[in-house]
């Protein structure tokens, strides 16, 4: 995988009509942006006039979209992966394009009241960068520290009365999440055949946090369903773990006990399942541990430290009455 800090995006600022507006990526030069084995190179963009047509259909009824289908639904958002076309007729070299993408719109919670707080809160996010900016920028910032991730499209934002925003990235092909893995696949494998995938399985993770830890970035809620695997049965190519849901990405250097929240939150959202054991969980963190060059002995401290500390966090995430796992803060180093 080449993807360096010498990537170029070339970026465009479009107005839209019924005030939207978007940016939008028309090329990515200065490296090979393959973000898995067998991918060699960045795929074909549209132009900015394509790209108008395409937002503005977009913003106008997204479900008449090519091969809509709705992926989440909620008051919280929506996802659904649909299919750009554009033909390239004005432009020099003439033809078109196709691209599978996934679309994510997040919704702001509404206040009703009118109290200094409620208005101050809307204020602030009115010159806030919306979530999707945010994402986006993520998105090529860890493509530029080598760490895989769809490949960030387009952002589309419309800011008054009602400020609503669109992220569009490129669909990752036949990949499967890493909760989906654990929960219905690897159980439906012979026992040496699972051996074989949870240990390719655990080089693609090891590989990808610790791509994260020394470029200094980190994740609060780095759970399975936020990790997606290609080829998760290692029989054609070797597995490979692509990171998304960008929520909880810190970009600005993670050092000292935060270090530690990935391997932790990650470890926590599998312990559940009966297809991942306690001895999966050591051999992970015992080849993560190998990878950062500590020895055996601090190895075998931080292991046990570590398996305390994810133990002691499930039991807190327990006591929570939504149930839901937050961020870790642990205290191992």
């Amino acid at each position: 995988m080449t993807i360096g800090a010498t990537i170029r995006v070339e970026e465009k600022t479009l107005r839209l009509t019924n005030g939207w507006s978007a940016s939008v990526v028309t090329g990515i030069t200065g490296a090979t942006i393959a973000t898995a084995p067998g991918t060699a190179a960045a795929p074909a963009l549209p132009d900015a006039d394509d790209w108008r047509s395409l937002l503005e259909a977009l913003t106008a009824n997204p479900a008449d979209l090519p091969g809509y289908e709705t992926l989440k639904y909620s008051d919280k958002g929506e996802v659904f992966r649909a299919r750009f076309t554009w033909s390239r007729n004005h432009g020099p070299d003439g033809g078109g394009g196709e691209l599978e993408v996934v679309c994510k719109q997040s919704r702001a919670r509404r206040n009703h009241g009118l109290d200094w707080g409620g208005w101050r809160r809307r204020l602030l996010a009115a010159w806030r960068a919306s979530r999707e900016r945010v994402n986006f920028d993520r998105g090529l910032a860890l493509l530029r520290a080598g760490i895989a991730t769809a490949l960030p499209l387009a952002v589309v934002e419309h800011r008054a009365p009602r400020r609503r925003a669109w992220l569009i990235t490129q669909f990752v092909p036949d990949a499967v999440d890493l909760d989906q893995v654990a929960l219905a696949l690897l159980p439906r494998l012979e026992p040496e055949r699972q051996r074989h995938v949870k240990d390719a399985i655990i080089r693609a993770l090891v590989d990808l946090i610790d791509r994260m830890t020394k470029r200094g970035i980190g994740h609060r809620d780095l759970k399975a369903s936020n990790i997606l695997l290609t080829h998760w049965d290692s029989r054609e190519e070797p597995a490979y773990a692509w990171l998304v849901d960008l929520e909880g990405l810190r970009l600005r250097g993670v050092f000292g006990a935060r270090r530690w929240q990935p391997l932790i939150r990650l470890a926590a959202s599998l312990r559940c399942y009966s297809s991942v054991t306690r001895t999966d969980f050591c051999r992970f963190l015992r080849d993560y541990l190998a990878r950062t060059g500590r020895g055996r002995d601090e190895r075998r401290r931080l292991l046990l430290g570590l398996s305390e500390e994810t133990t002691a966090y499930l039991r807190k995430a327990q006591r929570r009455k939504t149930g839901k796992l937050d961020g870790y803060n642990g205290s191992s180093s």
